[in-house]
């Protein structure tokens, strides 16, 4: 990225991810009429075999079972996670899940981020936090 290419001026890298957590609970039962971006899921009989149908159908994500035992979709480039047709059974909720962008400063100083345009970015205003 732009900001990688800085960090041996600034000190900040920046890592681009997405994560989408399901509800704690589901069974995994479905049809096959649920789509992870734009890909047909096969119908599964329980939530471990959703997961192993989810990474080999699936273009750009990566299917697990979360810690509160749930599906969990996540992606190391911050691409949108696009989740449609039926759901039921999987813990998800049909809609496009935007990525994040995470700074981290090698110096442990405070990032400024400054300018008019950060919104376009899709920045938004925060404190943050000063742990690891």
């Amino acid at each position: 990225t732009a900001i990688n290419a800085k960090t041996g001026t600034t000190g900040v890298t920046a890592k681009a991810y997405n994560s989408l957590q399901g509800t704690a609970g589901a069974t995994g039962v479905t049809t096959a009429a649920l789509t992870i971006n734009g890909d047909t899921i096969a119908a599964a009989g329980n939530l471990s075999d959703l997961v192993s149908n989810i990474n080999k159908q699936a273009r750009g994500v990566t299917a697990s079972i979360g810690s509160n035992g749930g599906l969990s979709l996540t992606n190391d480039d911050g691409g949108n996670i696009v989740v449609g047709g039926t759901t039921s059974g999987s813990g998800l909720t049909i809609g496009t899940f935007a990525g994040y962008v995470s700074l981290t400063s090698g110096t442990n100083t405070p990032i400024t981020l400054s300018g008019t345009e950060l919104a376009k970015a899709g920045f938004n205003a925060s404190t943050g936090s000063s742990s690891s």
